[in-house]
């Protein structure tokens, strides 16, 4: 039988804040608070992805989605491949192809 695998996926909130604006830290810090870090303690993955910007910057402290794409990073006890986030996709073509290969290294990891 195989072991489970598991990697979990996420932008910093579950809505948009109002007027698709960068949220205000006191937003974040709520979401991230109250749901975010409670969601990634129950489920405990192998692997988080944060997507996007704003999710590096406040659960990785570093932002700069662009230099942080892909890459595996170790930070407080955790796998983390930052990913952009889907709707940049959306926006950039050419960001499928990037996101295509990190979601490939996420596999890796879970594999």
């Amino acid at each position: 039988m195989r072991k489970p695998r598991f990697s979990f996926f996420r932008g910093l909130f579950h809505f948009e804040p109002s007027g698709n604006r960068v949220p205000e830290d006191g937003e974040a810090n709520i979401c991230k608070g109250k749901f975010l870090l409670k969601e990634i303690s129950i489920i405990n993955p192998k692997v988080v992805v944060p997507l996007g910007n704003t999710a590096c910057l406040h659960l990785l402290g570093r932002d700069g989605i662009s230099n942080l794409h892909g890459k595996v990073i170790e930070h407080s006890g955790m796998v983390y491949v930052p990913c952009f986030h889907p709707a940049a996709v959306v926006y950039n073509r050419i960001t499928l192809v990037d996101l295509l290969g990190a979601l490939k290294r996420v596999k890796n990891i879970c594999e």
